[in-house]
């Protein structure tokens, strides 16, 4: 056995949640004989035929993912509904784990963990992340588009894009590589990519999404989201929802951010400086958006029919980047 070589190789896993591969014990040059032997003399603990473990080393959520990755061969990553939960996509589990791999490095038999084939994994679709490779935010949404229905990646897309995780230019460059014809998700991706034009800025929250179906459904429209309010010299806030028409403001107080005694001053603060500007700002609750939405109607109406229409001279109170 080469000198070292254990102590090489519990170094990298160390750095992947306590577990390492067979080519990660080839690298170090450990041959199969060798591993099998450290493995029966306790040094190290077999948690597949291809996946070891060091001794002690916590078998958590993450070295579970881990192992599923390293069983399914070099260059696999963690994809689809397993990797929108380590992207801490709402609605997603991280197990039973779902693997991504080249058709040409994978093992076929490897379990317990569902492994997707492809032709088409370049490295700009992987990176790393809490140690585990995985595909890009950007990746995750066209592998999802096959598999769960439109609206719900949508949600997603939505959902990674107001978070920074991916953008409208990455999104339309990858469907320049993956839409074609024939390929599962593509039509409902570019459906997805169609509603979303250069100017599309996603809703921050589920709030934002149910503040506004329920305006939609009343009548009331016009509102646009998460915009930075300000002129040249002093940005005011990004508020939630502005009118294009009127000086007029909704926001949405919802309980993980509006509650505490400094948000609530910090908020009183902002809107002071939001009147002083000219703007009218109404503000509803989160229980108001998903429980009341009469009260969110009535705010609204109320907000809009107080504040004066948007002048059109250069030092308007106007939208723009922070």
């Amino acid at each position: 056995m080469p000198p070292d070589a254990l102590h090489r190789l519990l170094q990298i896993a160390a750095a992947q949640h306590g577990v390492a591969s067979s080519a990660d014990a080839a690298s170090v040059g450990l041959d199969p004989g060798q591993l099998h032997e450290l493995v029966r003399s306790g040094r190290l603990q077999r948690v597949t035929p291809s996946v070891v473990r060091a001794p002690g080393a916590p078998a958590d959520p993450y070295a579970a993912a881990m192992v599923a990755v390293l069983d399914a061969g070099p260059g696999a990553v963690l994809a689809e509904r397993s990797g929108a939960a380590l992207w801490d996509v709402p609605g997603f589990d991280l197990a039973p784990h779902q693997v991504l791999a080249l058709r040409s490095s994978s093992r076929r038999r490897a379990k317990p963990h569902t492994l997707h084939l492809t032709r088409v994994l370049p490295e700009h679709h992987r990176t790393v992340l809490h140690g585990i490779p995985v595909t890009t935010p950007t990746r995750l949404v066209f592998d999802l588009a096959a598999s769960i229905g439109t609206e719900r990646v949508a949600r997603v897309v939505d959902s990674l894009w107001a978070r920074r995780l991916t953008s409208g230019r990455l999104l339309h460059g990858m469907a320049a590589e993956l839409c074609r014809r024939g390929r599962p998700g593509s039509a409902a991706m570019r459906e997805i990519l169609a509603e979303r034009g250069p100017d599309y800025r996603p809703p921050e929250s589920n709030l934002e999404r149910r503040a506004l179906s329920v305006l939609d459904e009343a009548g009331i429209h016009g509102f646009e989201r998460q915009v930075d309010i300000g002129d040249d010299e002093r940005w005011l806030a990004r508020v939630d929802l502005v009118h294009e028409r009127r000086l007029a403001i909704l926001q949405i107080d919802g309980d993980r951010y509006h509650t505490a005694l400094l948000d609530r001053a910090h908020d009183a603060a902002q809107q002071e400086a939001l009147e002083r500007a000219g703007w009218v700002v109404g503000r509803v609750t989160e229980d108001d958006v998903w429980y009341r939405p009469r009260q969110v109607r009535e705010t609204a109406l109320d907000t809009l029919r107080r504040a004066a229409p948007r002048p059109d001279r250069l030092d308007r109170p106007r939208s723009g980047a922070r």
